[in-house]
């Protein structure tokens, strides 16, 4: 066979050039709807298959939004909005000097401002965020994803 007519063969087994661009075009087509729809069912089946990961979702989300509206009222009530006394920044600073005194009879014989105590708890901080975003990640880097795409 001819490259000419090859080329012909392969344009009639794809139903034509057209055809394919349209289906392409289709593929790419953003369809917020339709995929929230399928996500939806996609989440449900999940959720069926392992109930005990559902209840433990559903706990860590409520919690989680339990948490972020005290934290915010919290914040809004002490922060935001003025303390109804006549001089709220000498309460403020009465408050600090208390929490100073309190953190410096915890640090036993450390003093509150001593500058390599704070060096070591920032190396200290940094290497515990460090593991704890390696760890995960290295076992993410060790999964197969169409074996874990299978699973589900």
């Amino acid at each position: 066979m001819n490259p000419r007519e090859a080329r012909r063969q392969a344009f009639l087994a794809l139903d034509g050039v057209e055809r394919c661009k349209e289906e392409c075009r289709d593929m790419r087509r953003l369809n917020p709807a339709a995929d929230l729809v399928h996500d939806l069912a996609y989440a449900a089946r999940v959720l069926r298959k392992t109930p005990g990961f559902a209840i433990s979702t559903a706990i860590t989300i409520a919690l989680g939004i339990g948490a972020a509206t005290a934290i915010f009222s919290v914040t809004d009530a002490v922060l935001l909005r003025p303390l109804p006394y006549r001089n709220p920044g000498r309460l403020v600073l009465a408050a600090a000097f208390g929490l100073t005194r309190l953190m410096t009879s915890m640090l036993v014989g450390v003093p509150a401002t001593d500058p390599a105590t704070f060096a070591a708890m920032t190396l200290l901080f940094f290497l515990i965020a460090a593991v704890a975003s390696w760890v995960p990640a290295r076992r993410a880097a060790a999964l197969d994803p169409t074996a874990a795409l299978r699973e589900d």
